[in-house]
């Protein structure tokens, strides 16, 4: 049902897209500004950069029902790089020169160094291995040491088949075309890798109150906000009559389960100024954010911070319980961003994606200690069901590696306790009561970590154009 929808273009991939109309939403070009003479998309691919944010313009319409400006099917995308920039590989088409070159050049290694010395990013990146069994009828984990022989071979090996010397026999592994073959009968067989994806903060163009909006725009298609198209979609839905009032109500509940002690109810005069201080207290902007783009968001901070956690957009559950998910599935896709508490700053975080990269991209939804991400600005009757609203919203599950020993670390709690202080009680049961035909069984000498999965699409076109163009810029 349409009716209450402006009719606006949408994109489907504006990496591929031709260029929209404009929308008759006046949006005004925000002045370039770059605080640091870094090497981003719009530097290398100038001519991608402005078809993207014409598409991305164009598409922007206003839901008259709920008064929220959003988008259509263009935020299913998200940005990922070529997997030969991943530092957990050796790379296939550039020298490791010009690949940390270029790492450096995209590399926000501030808040990368913050959020890995806090726990919070990159601290668990143990991999699982497993084969389809018989018949299609699911998948099986290797055991440890053929894991560990399988890790090597894919750390280094070349685009033609490895062979490996395991306890289960002589195997020959395509990591490309994703199969093992045994040497003594020739039976073939899917394997897949599934690993805690490694996450790589980006650098904005600008570092000032807005870049929340810069980093957002970033993670979803790989060009800044220079035309404040988040920006103002954000503010003008927080302005907007119809919004406020189910915004406002949402709002009120979270400072008051987040601050119970306070010494009066927040008000209107409150509500005004949350709506302006984005520096301080950006959560109404990150909540308002995911439901413009109808996609849950992560934000990675340091335990200490209240800004880390998830966001849903809760707002656009109809009046027979369901969401725009149920018909799209890759709304379930999440945003994750990085927050420098120290510094209030916002930035990307993308992952690595190619032939080799694995499937699916995992992201984890815990520190190293164990406590797992608060979901913000559930109702009260949400919060009583946190977990069915999670996997409502967003495809989340269980990871454990049976190779212990990462350098990484691993968090300290058991399965029981994995859920701990009761931010997402996962009510009691063991990690290892969920999805067990898709991730493996807990291993207690690895315990198990919660995550989401993102399925982000293979763009070989684009990551061709990308690494021919970065290219041409090193050397």
């Amino acid at each position: 049902d349409d009716q209450g929808r402006d009719e606006r273009p949408y994109l489907r991939n504006p990496f591929f897209a031709p260029v929209a109309p404009q929308s008759r939403v006046d949006l005004a070009p925000a002045p370039i500004q770059s605080d640091s003479d870094h090497v981003s998309l719009s530097h290398v691919a100038p001519d991608k950069a402005m078809e993207i944010r014409s598409a991305v313009t164009g598409a922007l319409t206003h839901d008259k029902r709920s008064g929220l400006f959003c988008f259509e099917q263009i935020v299913e995308t998200t940005f990922v790089l070529p997997w030969d920039l991943s530092p957990l590989v050796e790379p296939e088409r550039l020298s490791v020169r010009l690949r940390d070159g270029i790492r450096g050049e995209l590399q926000d290694h501030e808040t990368a160094v913050h959020l890995e010395s806090t726990g919070t990013l990159n601290w668990n990146l143990n991999a699982v291995w497993q084969h389809e069994k018989d018949g299609g009828s699911g998948w099986t984990t290797f055991d440890a040491v053929t894991c560990q022989e399988l890790e090597r071979g894919y750390a280094t090996a070349a685009e033609g088949p490895l062979s490996l010397d395991t306890a289960a026999g002589t195997w020959q592994v395509d990591f490309v075309q994703r199969f093992q073959m045994s040497l003594v009968t020739g039976r073939r067989r899917a394997i897949r890798r599934l690993a805690c994806a490694p996450l790589m903060p980006m650098k904005t163009e600008h570092s000032d109150v807005f870049s929340l909006f810069h980093a957002a725009s970033l993670g979803f298609w790989g060009v800044n906000d220079r035309t404040n198209v988040l920006r103002d979609a954000v503010f003008y839905s927080l302005d907007d009559a119809k919004a406020q009032f189910v915004l406002y109500a949402r709002w009120h509940q979270q400072v008051l389960r987040s601050s119970p002690s306070l010494s009066q109810p927040p008000n209107f005069v409150h509500w005004e100024q949350a709506k302006q201080d984005l520096v301080k207290n950006p959560q109404l902007h990150l909540f308002t954010l995911a439901n413009v783009v109808l996609r849950p968001i992560i934000v990675y901070s340091s335990p200490q911070s209240s800004i880390g956690g998830i966001y849903l957009p809760l707002l656009w559950e109809d009046r027979m319980g369901n969401y725009p998910c149920d018909q799209n599935p890759q709304l379930k896709n999440p945003l994750p961003l990085a927050y420098n508490a120290a510094k209030s700053k916002f930035s990307a975080l993308v992952t690595f994606r190619g032939t080799k990269g694995p499937l699916p991209i995992l992201l984890p939804l815990m520190h190293k200690d164990g406590s797992v991400f608060p979901v913000h600005f559930l109702s009260d009757a949400q919060a009583a069901q946190s977990e069915s609203v999670l996997r409502r919203l967003m495809n989340v599950d269980v990871l454990s590696s049976p190779v212990a020993g990462s350098p990484h670390g691993s968090p300290s709690k058991s399965p029981e306790n994995l859920f701990g202080s009761g931010v997402l009680p996962l009510f009691g049961r063991r990690a290892s009561s969920f999805s067990e035909s898709f991730f493996s069984p807990p291993h207690l000498s690895c315990p198990p970590t919660l995550t989401a999965f993102l399925d982000a699409p293979e763009l070989p076109e684009v990551i061709d154009s990308l690494i021919k163009r970065y290219q041409s810029v090193f050397l």
